[in-house]
């Protein structure tokens, strides 16, 4: 998701909130998602780190498949059926809808975009698909023109302290803000300990929130 305050997303506020972003997790399935997607062949997690990497993988953070949580919490945004289409709109009747572009040439990624866009049908979101080059998909996320990016995150460690420019707000990989020129304050901390179990929770705190807190 774009969370800056970029034209594409200036006129769907709804888009840059929390509650959007939790409602969509709610709204998947994550144990069909490996069904269909991967063939079964991978298990459910949430947040970027698996269980390839035991000490900061946490395996009791929540992430229910809730349908009617997710209309719910979509509801609270001011996000109803207003004629009776099936779908949603907002205060202002138009269609909760958005693009998520995807980078072209990989199969399970435009698997799971297809099953990301049915389900999110299924309780009331439109999703457009828009297939571009990767270099044409890393321009429009570097410039910040694009709504939503469906697309693989390249991990090079387990050590999320190898990883800053992922976690950092001021990192070059911030995916949610790539614009956001504020500097993090108290991540840097947190990641210079060198005692793992007293990152541990800090890097869950990261995990929980979303995003790192400045």
């Amino acid at each position: 998701m774009n969370l800056s305050a970029a034209p594409k997303t200036a006129a769907k506020p709804w888009l840059r909130t929390a509650a959007f972003r939790q409602a969509i997790s709610a709204a998947i399935d994550r144990r069909v998602y490996c069904d269909e997607v991967f063939a079964g062949m991978c298990d459910p997690i949430r947040g970027p780190v698996t269980p390839g990497s035991p000490v900061w993988f946490m395996p009791d953070l929540p992430s229910p498949h809730d349908p009617g949580l997710a209309r719910t919490t979509l509801a609270s945004l001011g996000l109803q059926d207003r004629d009776r289409d099936q779908m949603l709109d907002d205060e202002q009747g138009r269609p909760v809808r958005f693009t998520v572009l995807v980078p072209r040439g990989t199969e399970t990624i435009a698997r799971g975009a297809v099953y990301l866009r049915d389900e999110l049908k299924k309780v009331g979101v439109g999703v457009d698909l828009t297939a571009l080059d990767p270099a044409a998909l890393r321009s429009r996320w570097q410039k910040g023109e694009y709504e939503a990016i469906y697309d693989r995150i390249q991990i090079t460690d387990t050590d999320p302290a190898m990883n800053l420019d992922f976690w950092l707000s001021s990192g070059s990989r911030h995916v949610w803000n790539p614009r956001q020129t504020k500097k993090s304050s108290g991540t840097d901390a947190r990641h210079r300990e060198i005692h793992p179990w007293k990152r541990a929770p800090r890097v869950r705190r990261c995990k929980e929130e979303g995003a790192v807190p400045e």
